[in-house]
Order: structure tokens, then sequence, then C-alpha cells
């Protein structure tokens, strides 16, 4: 082959890869950074609500990221918590029950308590493990005149998502730019079993995490609902630039 097509033909396969979804590469971090302290769980005092200091968090390799899951439990209220484990292509690779709703409720205060060590333990082994940083979370968005939110800014990053795209902008520069995959979507269902109403959940941006070293972001996807119509679980996804 002549260096010619060879250079043709390299030509080709770089607009091939970038008309694909795929994820950038981790930035080489080369700065020393000084020794985090593992993610935790806490309880707080006042509601007895579960916290999750030091999460979301990435791997100082930039590699993964791990999220505090809790898909709730409706009337009941029992504690429900997982940590998620996806890779920086928003692949999954690891879901950890911490606490179980429906078990939880028939378990007396010492076993309760030992399902806070045995948490603090899996971060702590993962820590070890990943090296994991905390991400900055951005304030929560609100609800306004304009309805649910679909942008948030913080400093000079705009993350804009829509039904359609996601859009990132660092200091008016454009780094992300995707479609929005159906899987992000709760499409219209039955309210019940052979129901001829439907539910319709629309979607609307939830929140935003950022490692801005690292290049990653953890977009928060949320739902409305009614009481006839509950909104589902906000859906996670990590996305790198």
């Amino acid at each position: 082959m002549t260096a010619k097509a060879s250079e043709a033909s390299r030509l080709a396969l770089v607009a091939l890869l970038g008309g694909c979804w795929q994820s950038s590469p981790p930035p080489v971090v080369t700065a020393p950074l000084a020794a985090s302290r593992p993610p935790t769980v806490t309880t707080e005092v006042a509601t007895g609500r579960l916290l999750t200091p030091g999460l979301p968090a990435v791997s100082r390799d930039g590699e993964v990221v791990m999220f505090a899951e809790d898909k709730g439990d409706g009337p009941r209220g029992n504690p429900n918590l997982a940590f998620v484990t996806v890779a920086r292509t928003d692949a999954p690779i690891e879901r950890y029950v911490a606490i179980d709703p429906n078990k939880f409720e028939d378990l007396d205060e010492p076993a309760r308590q030992a399902l806070i060590v045995a948490a603090n333990q899996f971060l702590a082994k993962r820590h070890a493990e990943r090296a994991l940083e905390p991400m900055v979370v951005w304030p929560a968005p609100a609800f306004t005149d304009a309805g649910a939110p679909h942008e948030l800014s913080h400093g000079t990053l705009v993350v804009h998502w829509d039904d359609r795209h996601l859009t990132i902008m660092d200091a008016g520069k454009q780094v992300v730019d995707r479609p929005t995959p159906p899987a992000w979507l709760v499409h219209d269902h039955p309210m019940y079993e052979d129901a001829p109403e439907l539910c319709s959940n629309p979607a609307f941006l939830g929140g935003v995490a950022v490692d801005r070293a690292r290049r990653l972001a953890l977009v928060t996807i949320s739902y409305e609902g009614t009481d006839t119509c509950p909104e589902p679980t906000s859906q996670h996804h990590v996305v790198g630039w």
C-alpha cells in the first residue's frame, strides 16, 4: 500500500469513528493528587435518612464512576440503597445492593446497623482499588414558570438536555453533542393492566455532577409523575469528552 493510500485509509477510519457515540479516553492526570477519604454511608440524625458523602465519585484514572442509587419505597418508606459502578463509556460494571427495603423491615436494630457497616466496608474496598475522587455536584435545578428544567450551568460549563439531544458547552465551545438514546426516555404506557388510559412521564434534567480534570459528567435524567402515574426512578448516565 502506498503512503497516500495508507493516509486515505487512516482518514476514512477517523471519520467512521467520529460518527459513533463513544467516550473519549480519559486525560492523563499528571499532577500528584492527595489521598482522598473513601465515600461513606451515614445516617442523618434528625430524619434517619441515609446520606452518602463522597458520592458520586470518579476513579483517579478516569475510567469508572460510582454513584448511589435510591429507588425509593413508596408509602412504606423503608431505606433503599445501592452503589452502582459504570465505565466511562456509560457501560454498567457493578451494582451492589447495600439495603433492600423488602428485607429491612424484618431486621432488628443491630442487624440494620450491620448493613451500614457492611456498606462502608464495601466503599472502603472499592476506594482502595480505584482511588475514588468525589465529583462536584451542581446545585439542584428547580421547576419554573417555563416548566421542568432542561439546562444547568456552573462556571463556564453549560449542560442542556432534551428528548433529542444532550449538549455540553465549555466557555462557549461545544464539547458534547449527542442524540438521546431511546432508553433514557419513558414511553407512554397503560395506567394499569388493560387500562384504556395511558400514563405519560415527561423527562427533564434532574441534576449534574462533574469532574473537570477528567472531562466527565454524571447526568441525571428525572421524570414527572402524578398520583395515578407515579414518576419512574431517575436514571444516571456518564458522559465524557
